[in-house]
């Protein structure tokens, strides 16, 4: 094999790489809060007034009409995401999700919400509908520790607290293929308890977005013709 092809073809070995390892296995920890001086400034803070106050975050302004939203701006496809829910009412995290002002996609983790008596937990699938709902879990208004893992076309769910045991919840869906990470807060909206937030773990590599894929992807076309035209020459 002529030297030129060589590169070439090891230069689209890591540009594919790059591509496909993109999933917590092959990846370490990329970002942490614990709000202790104050909120991230990576924080979106795309509606509600989110606000850092005595170590924990929350939405100034709770809603679900529009729906309160702070995203990361990664842009995900398989991920592990933890973090702590203090006076745990209503509330939850948008997965694999876009902000449209008021119309978000993705899917919505809701931990508490009215639909399981504000004491489980249970997904909004991409096309709105309740799925993996659990519910007589928890006490509202007690503290909750969340773990979210996306892989592939299975979302899941698992919650821990003092006094029940560890309950995980799924569900699979291929219509997303990637996004990112937002929170969400109806807490008091429809129950007492103002939900906080705090800990928040992510873990996971940053895909490309679909225009970036496709850059890279003619980049890759482009090297192999390269290395083609350096053969024929040699």
């Amino acid at each position: 094999m002529k030297k030129g092809l060589r590169v070439t073809i090891a230069l689209a070995a890591v540009v594919l790489s790059l591509l496909v390892l993109s999933g917590p296995a092959n990846a370490a920890p990329i970002f942490y809060d614990n709000f202790d001086s104050g909120a991230s400034a990576l924080w979106g803070n795309e509606r509600g007034s989110w606000r850092s106050v005595g170590g924990v975050y929350d939405a100034e302004f709770p809603s679900n009409s529009p729906t309160t939203y702070t995203s990361l701006p990664y842009n995900l496809r398989d991920f592990i995401l933890e973090f702590d829910m203090l006076n745990a009412g209503d509330g939850g995290v948008f997965l694999r999700s876009a902000y449209n002002g008021g119309s978000e996609t993705g899917v919505l983790l809701v931990v508490g919400g009215s639909f399981t008596g504000h004491d489980g937990m249970y997904f909004h699938g991409p096309g709105g509908g309740i799925v993996g709902a659990i519910d007589n879990i928890f006490t509202p208004g007690q503290a909750l520790h969340v773990k979210v893992e996306v892989t592939g076309d299975t979302y899941s769910a698992t919650l821990s607290g003092a006094g029940f045991t560890t309950v995980t919840t799924s569900f699979s869906s291929s219509e997303i293929y990637s996004g990112q990470v937002a929170l969400y807060d109806f807490g008091p909206g429809y129950i007492e308890h103002d939900l906080k937030f705090d800990n928040v773990t992510l873990t996971g590599s940053p895909v490309p977005l679909p225009s970036a894929a496709l850059l890279l992807g003619s980049g890759i076309l482009g090297l192999l013709g390269v290395g083609y035209r350096i053969r024929k020459k040699v």
